[in-house]
C-alpha cells in the first residue's frame, strides 16, 4: 500500500460504526435492493465505518470508460473528474494494480502530483484513501474516502476500510446479479406474453377468414412486413379490435 501510516488498534477491537455498517452490508447481500440505492447505502455508511471519512465515492470502470457512480458530496465528485482529466491518482492505481493506496498531505504529494496539486488547489480537500471494489467480471471500481485534515488516515482506517470495501464489493455483485435476473425474468415475462397474444391473433384470423393456422398465420406476418410494424404490435390490434366488438 502507499504511504504507510503508524497507529494500530488493540488487537481483534473494530470500531462499532464499522461492525454496524459491515451487518448492513451483509443484509443487502441477502436483499434485493437495486443498483442505485445499493450504491447509495454503500456511500452513506462508509462515513460512518471507518474513522476520519468526511465524505466517500464510488468509481466504476468498464470497457475502458471510468465515472462516479455514487457520492456523498459534490466536492469528492469533483476530485474523481481531477483524477479522470489528469489520468493520475490514487482510485484509477487502485484499480489498475488492485491495490490500496493512500495520499496523507495532497499539497506534499509525489506519487500523482499533478492529480493532488489540482486536487489541494480546487477542492480543499488533503487526505485521501481508495480500495479496489471487486463489482464484477467485466468491471471494476474503487472506493474513494477523503478528509479535509491532514494525515486523516490510519493503518487502523485502512484495516477497516478494507473489510468494509471486501463486503461492499459482495453487496454490489448482489445488487448487479439481481438486477440481471430481474432483466432476464422480464425479458421471458415480454416473450410469453408475445406467444400469446400472437396465437390468440391467429386464432382470431382463422375464424375470420374460415383458414388454417399456418395460413393465418402467415397473413399476420404479411401485414407486418407491409406496414413495417412488428408482429406482435399487429397481433395486438387485431386482438383489440375483437374485443372491441
Amino acid at each position: 500500500m502507499s504511504e504507510q501510516g503508524t497507529n494500530s488498534r488493540a488487537e481483534g477491537a473494530y470500531p462499532q460504526g464499522l461492525v454496524e455498517s459491515v451487518s448492513t452490508l451483509s443484509r443487502l447481500v441477502l436483499s434485493e435492493e437495486d443498483i442505485p440505492s445499493t450504491l447509495r447505502r454503500i456511500t452513506n455508511l462508509a462515513v460512518t465505518a471507518i474513522d476520519g471519512v468526511e465524505q466517500c465515492s464510488i468509481s466504476l470502470a468498464r470497457n475502458g470508460d471510468i465515472s462516479t457512480v455514487a457520492a456523498t458530496a459534490n466536492v469528492i465528485t469533483r476530485l474523481d473528474d481531477i483524477q479522470y482529466e489528469t489520468k493520475e491518482g490514487p482510485c484509477l492505481s487502485s484499480i489498475e494494480k488492485h491495490e490500496t493506496f493512500r495520499i496523507p498531505d495532497m499539497e506534499h504529494d509525489k506519487t500523482w502530483p499533478t492529480f493532488s496539486k489540482r486536487a489541494a488547489e480546487e477542492t480543499g480537500l488533503k487526505s485521501m484513501l481508495s480500495f479496489v471494489l471487486e463489482v464484477h467480471h467485466d468491471a471494476l471500481g474503487a472506493l474513494n474516502l477523503v478528509s479535509s485534515r491532514l494525515d486523516a488516515f490510519t493503518e487502523d482506517d485502512v484495516a477497516a476500510g478494507s473489510i468494509f470495501a471486501a463486503q461492499a464489493s459482495i453487496a454490489l455483485k448482489n445488487a448487479i446479479d439481481y438486477a440481471g435476473d430481474k432483466e432476464q425474468i422480464e425479458q421471458l415475462r415480454q416473450a410469453m406474453m408475445t406467444r400469446q397474444i400472437i396465437g390468440q391473433a391467429v386464432g382470431l384470423v382463422m375464424a375470420s377468414k374460415q383458414v388454417k393456422e399456418q395460413e393465418a398465420f402467415q397473413t399476420l406476418v404479411q401485414i407486418s412486413q407491409h406496414t413495417n410494424v412488428k408482429l406482435r404490435d399487429i397481433a395486438r390490434r387485431v386482438v383489440d379490435k375483437a374485443s372491441d366488438l
